[in-house]
C-alpha cells in the first residue's frame, strides 16, 4: 500500500487535528503546537501568517519557498541519540529545525548538517510527493536509515530504498568540516 503523509501536517493542524494527534500521543495540545513549524513563527518570519496572505497551512507549505526545504538535512551525531532505550531503538530525533532553508548547521555538535546520503549521495528522504516523510509505508526501514529510493521508477513494480544508515556516533568525517576559522563564524552566524 503506497501512501504520503502531507507535508503541512509538519507545519500546522486544526484544532480536530491537534486534539486526534493529542489523544493519540498521550500529549498535551500544547506539546503537539511545539512539534509543529508554525509554533516558530514569532522567530522565523516566512512561517507567520502576519507575513503572508497564504492563510492554510497547505497553501503556506505549498506557495511559499523559504518555509520548508523540499528534503531535510541532518545531523548524524544527532541521530545516534541519547543513549536512552527507545533512542536506542529507534535513533535519535529528526529536528523540525533541520527543514527551515536558513538551518544548515547543529550547535550541539559543531558540524554542518548533511544534506546527501553518503552511500547513494543522492539528498537524503527524498520524496517525488509532497510527503513530510518518504516512503512512510516502508516498514523494513529503520527512522535513521535513507529512503532514497535509488533504482529508476518502472510501472508497476516498487524499487528499493537506499536503506544506508545515516547516524554516525563517531564524529564528523573529515571532509565534511571546513576550516576551524570559517566553522567558527559558520557556527555563530547559525
Amino acid at each position: 500500500m503506497l501512501f504520503r503523509i502531507p507535508i503541512r501536517l509538519l507545519h500546522d493542524l486544526d484544532s480536530d487535528e491537534t486534539q486526534t494527534f493529542a489523544e493519540t500521543t498521550r500529549l498535551t495540545r500544547e506539546e503537539v503546537r511545539q512539534l509543529l513549524t508554525s509554533s516558530l513563527a514569532e522567530r522565523y518570519g516566512p512561517l507567520s501568517g502576519k507575513f503572508t496572505p497564504r492563510r492554510s497551512a497547505a497553501r503556506m507549505v505549498n506557495d511559499n519557498a523559504w518555509l520548508l526545504t523540499h528534503t531535510p538535512r541532518y545531523c548524524p551525531r544527532c541521530l545516534t541519540g541519547d543513549g536512552s532505550e527507545i533512542q536506542q531503538l529507534h535513533g535519535g530525533s529528526w529536528q523540525r529545525s533541520w527543514r527551515l532553508p536558513p538551518v544548515f548547521a547543529c550547535t550541539k555538535h559543531r558540524r554542518l548538517l548533511r544534506i546527501s546520503c553518503p552511500a547513494c549521495r543522492q539528498p537524503v528522504h527524498t520524496v517525488e510527493t509532497n510527503s513530510i516523510i518518504a516512503r512512510p509505508w516502508d516498514e523494513d526501514l529503520h527512522p535513521t536509515q535513507c529512503r532514497t529510493t535509488i533504482a529508476p521508477r518502472t510501472v508497476g513494480r516498487l524499487q528499493p530504498a537506499c536503506g544506508a544508515q545515516l547516524a554516525e556516533s563517531d564524529g564528523a568525517r573529515r571532509e565534511d568540516l571546513p576550516d576551524a576559522q570559517t566553522l567558527e563564524q559558520l557556527l555563530g552566524l547559525q
